[in-house]
């Protein structure tokens, strides 16, 4: 579980998410925003794996970072506002190349659209062959319609891969290959 800024599960049904192509002064400012207890800096916190912010470093920065920081707040003498900023600057660079790449479609909505539409139009030749070769597996005996049916959710629901595993296997067993 990813937890949100409240410390509970992170969803933006609670209005507890950190956005990751949100604008950076906006993050910055609702990652420092984030409760710590009142101990101070000099102190030290056994619970430090509990701590919020070290449980979202553990999620965007590197294992050992992660650790160092965990360390040093344990230890005490680690500030919260040093820890929200490394974790702020840990988490708009580990999204960086999402914001870059965002970024680029965003300012080609062409290129989105036909890669969308390339795609639909290989769903629904997929698609198509899947109906037919459940029809034929219902004409020869091999599959009922029900089983067909349940066939093509779990087709729709689990992508396109699986659907071309499906059409191979029904190929198979109607003899086809």
């Amino acid at each position: 579980m990813v937890p949100g800024t409240d410390g509970q599960k992170m969803s933006k049904s609670y209005g507890n998410t950190i956005e990751i192509f949100g604008d950076e002064k906006a993050l910055r400012k609702k990652v420092m925003g984030i409760k710590m207890d009142s101990r101070t800096p000099a102190e030290p916190k056994p619970d430090a794996d509990k701590n919020l912010a070290i449980q979202l470093l553990k999620f965007v920065a590197s294992a050992d970072v992660a650790k160092d920081f965990e360390a040093r707040l344990r230890a005490g003498g680690l500030g919260y506002g040093d820890l929200k900023k490394a974790l702020f600057e840990n988490y708009w660079n580990y999204f960086a190349d999402a914001r870059k790449k965002r970024a680029e479609l965003v300012a080609h909505p062409d290129y989105v659209n036909e890669v969308l539409a390339e795609g639909a139009k290989k769903a629904q030749m997929l698609a198509q062959t899947v109906l037919k070769t459940c029809a034929e597996g219902e004409r020869v005996g091999v599959i009922t319609m029900n089983n067909a049916a349940r066939i093509i959710v779990g087709a729709i629901i689990s992508g396109v891969g699986f659907i071309y595993g499906i059409v191979c296997n029904f190929h198979a067993a109607l003899g086809m290959v």
